[in-house]
């Protein structure tokens, strides 16, 4: 799987990249902290003052067909 973080790649294993995904969802309060397609997953800080503007920003991931790691 490979794993994008500012911009650079890395190939890990598929377990290595959700426990670091883990990692970043536990220092995410409100807000984006990972996407995810097909062998691929890219972290993001991407932090929201309301539920509303998180909502549409996971709605607008989806639609491109991501999987989209959030907090609420």
């Amino acid at each position: 799987m490979i794993l994008v973080i500012d911009g650079n790649s890395y190939e890990m294993p598929k377990e290595a990249v959700y426990k670091i995904l883990d990692m970043a969802k536990s220092y995410m309060s409100k807000g984006i902290y990972g996407v995810e397609d097909e062998g691929y997953l890219e972290l993001k800080n991407e932090t929201f003052q309301s539920d509303d503007d998180l909502r549409t920003a996971i709605v607008r991931y989806r639609m491109k067909g991501f999987r989209v790691h959030c907090n609420l």
